[in-house]
């Protein structure tokens, strides 16, 4: 018998066994570790469960003592609590820059009041976010030397986040200068130089018309219902006059209405005598006179105008559209045609809310509905408006957020809003002096504006050869 082969064999079976024993204990050993995992794995999970669930009591009880501490504010209080508005018990400060003294003087006060009545209605509705407008005015006398210095120290000194600087362009070119080394944006009121929107300037913003918009509007109404052949320019040396006659020369150079320009005339500021510049127009034989003077002036041209018996339609500027050149003109105006911003019978887009709104500044303050007013009073509107958008009073994002605005005011406009080079839109309208209506108290004599162009704004029509 062979034991070698024999031993082999054993130890083949042997060493067959011995493995499959180790497979065996690794298989159960396997088993025994998932088994554990599984087991832990189903407490872990119910552990979890039970936490959620204590989490969500947890909740429950916070939501509960959440309504119990509301409930109990209401019962002492009588509302829950609320979260205070983001500008809360911060203070909006707008400096207003105005000739409150001078021969410009009617002009700088209607815009305080409009200002000044804006800020009161916006303040006591609750203000900006809880802000509060607060107005600090300079009188500038309608020196642009002296709005400078105003301007800086509205700024430095008195840390006005807006500025405002009425009417007369000088003025508003001197203080956008200021505003600009600043960064601080200047909301003008009115103010009709090209110049103020064609510089480039980052940070003014103007509330009015340019001369451009008004010369359009102007060559519309006489193309319409004037139909002149030879027309005359008179205009003061101020600078808003000047870029008004140039822009008229130009439009009339491009648009071809139908008539030549005869005569182009100034005259020296502080004139008095018209004659004989009236007589060396006359010569040129003109059928409708372009006049662009401040009150004063625009007055006496009338005057003697009619001395002269000159019997030719007359327009005087946006100037002149205020109740204090009826009490200078007099009758003497009758029938006159002015370039208007904004009158009390206008009916657009809200004749209703506009005689309400006339209504209540005349017996508030004895004063119409007119530009410089209603300049003042939606600039206020428009800067709460960009205040709301930037949720913020810092300056630099006041302006950023006034060349977001858009804005409804039922007073004067739908879908208001600055153009990229701070131009807002804004309507011109022509009117004409008239018999004022019965319900009419904003009149000097029985004589008032009334909106003639175009439809559907106006309130009437233009009336022809009506004169004194």
């Amino acid at each position: 018998m062979d034991f070698h082969y024999i031993e082999k064999l054993i130890l083949r079976v042997f060493v067959l066994r011995k493995t499959d024993v180790v497979l065996i204990v690794l298989f159960l050993i396997a088993i025994i570790i998932g088994a554990t995992s599984l087991y832990y794995a189903l407490n872990l999970a119910d552990a979890i469960g039970n936490l959620g669930g204590k989490i969500e009591g947890v909740e429950t009880g916070i939501k509960g003592l959440d309504s119990k501490v509301s409930d109990l504010w209401k019962e002492v209080f009588g509302k829950p609590p609320v979260k205070p508005p983001p500008l809360e018990g911060q203070i909006l400060r707008i400096g207003l820059v105005l000739p409150l003294t001078g021969p410009q003087a009617p002009f700088g006060l209607r815009a305080k009041w409009g200002s000044e009545w804006a800020a009161e209605k916006i303040n006591e509705a609750g203000g900006i976010l809880g802000a509060k407008i607060q107005l600090f005015v300079e009188d500038n006398a309608g020196d642009p030397k002296v709005t400078v210095s105003a301007v800086e120290k509205l700024i430095t000194v008195d840390k006005c986040q807006v500025i405002r600087v009425s009417h007369l362009s000088g003025c508003i070119l001197a203080g956008m200068e200021v505003t600009e080394k600043y960064e601080i944006p200047l909301v003008t009121i009115c103010g009709a130089a090209d110049d103020i929107t064609r510089k480039g300037y980052k940070y003014i913003f103007r509330i009015g018309p340019n001369g451009t918009i008004a010369c359009l509007d102007d060559i519309a109404f006489m193309k319409e219902y004037i139909k002149p052949k030879r027309v005359a320019i008179i205009h003061d040396p101020a600078v808003y006059a000047v870029q008004v006659r140039d822009a008229f020369i130009q439009l009339t150079e491009k648009l071809k209405p139908g008539w030549e320009i005869v005569s182009i005339e100034s005259y020296p500021a502080g004139t008095v005598d018209f004659r004989p510049l009236l007589m060396k127009v006359k010569e040129a034989k003109p059928d409708y006179l372009y006049v662009l003077p401040f009150i004063t002036e625009g007055a006496l041209i009338v005057k003697q105008f009619r001395e002269l018996g000159f019997e030719i339609p007359m327009q005087v500027s946006a100037a002149c559209n205020v109740l204090d050149y009826l009490r200078l003109v007099g009758r003497d105006g009758l029938g006159i045609f002015v370039a208007v911003e904004y009158w009390s019978d206008i009916q657009y887009p809200d004749p209703k809310v506009i005689r309400e709104m006339a209504v209540e500044c005349w017996n508030r303050y004895k004063a119409a509905l007119d530009k410089d007013f209603i300049a003042a009073y939606v600039g206020t509107y428009v800067i709460a408006k960009a205040v709301e958008l930037a949720q913020s009073l810092d300056p630099k994002k006041i302006a950023d957020a006034l060349r977001q605005v858009r804005i409804d005011l039922p007073y004067y406009g739908k879908d208001l809003h600055f153009y990229p080079n701070g131009q807002f839109t804004w309507n011109m309208y022509m009117g004409q002096i008239q018999w004022a209506r019965p319900d009419e108290p904003w009149n000097v004599d029985g004589l008032t504006f009334h909106i003639v162009y175009p439809p559907p704004c106006n309130s009437t029509v233009p009336i022809m050869g009506l004169k004194p």
